[in-house]
């Protein structure tokens, strides 16, 4: 309740401006709601600004998991371009299951934001072949299989690593080209592989690609 300056006295009108008692002016202060301080956190509940801090952590890292790509589906759904594969990379046993690859097209992995080339077959869940190079470990191969990818969008398929030290064969070979098109530099290449696992399965791959955009 507002305190008239003049008697003391306290008026029930929160927002009078003059002392019902002696007629005083009391300050537009004291009859006006100040803000709050916001108080101790009540337990189990978070403060504000940390839950404001959370939302816009969530939010961003939504937005990244959303911009994650997964390689072979979506290069594949861009549309053919001019980039060429030829050759075959068989798997028997495990880890990859049994299935032989045909190599048909390629793609560069510019536009995945990588070095690299993806090799496809004819169909988006015919499985394919990932070459591509890191800057901290080096070259590397990823094997998609061949119909693993889940319906209806085929976006989620299995990839598998392949483990150089299981290899006695090991060549993935990747050159930039001096052309470009649609601001995307050609790339070329070609992959050896001669590889056998602990648990029995066996890897050969002999693949050449040109001109993957």
């Amino acid at each position: 309740m507002p305190t008239c300056p003049s008697c003391g006295f306290e008026d029930r009108d929160r927002d009078a401006r003059f002392c019902s008692k002696c007629g005083g002016e009391i300050p537009a202060a004291a009859g006006a709601s100040l803000p709050r301080e916001p108080g101790p956190a009540v337990p189990g509940e978070l403060d504000p600004k940390a839950a404001a801090k959370r939302r816009k952590w969530r939010v961003m890292l939504l937005g990244a998991l959303v911009q994650v790509p997964i390689v072979i589906a979506v290069i594949f759904f861009v549309g053919k371009g001019c980039g060429v594969a030829e050759g075959s990379l068989v798997a028997q046993g495990q880890p990859f299951g049994d299935f032989t690859f045909k190599a048909v097209q390629c793609r560069s992995g510019e536009r995945m934001n990588f070095f690299g080339a993806v090799v496809l077959g004819n169909g988006p869940n015919d499985g394919g072949v990932i070459v591509g190079d890191d800057p901290l470990q080096g070259r590397y191969v990823k094997i998609e299989v061949p119909g693993s990818c889940k319906p209806p969008d085929l976006e989620v398929c299995t990839e598998i690593l392949v483990d150089k030290t299981k290899c006695s064969i090991y060549e993935p070979r990747l050159e930039r080209t001096n052309t470009t098109v649609n601001d995307i530099r050609l790339i070329d290449g070609s992959l050896k592989l001669q590889c056998a696992y602990p648990e029995g399965g066996t890897l050969k791959a002999e693949l050449k690609f040109e001109s993957c955009d």
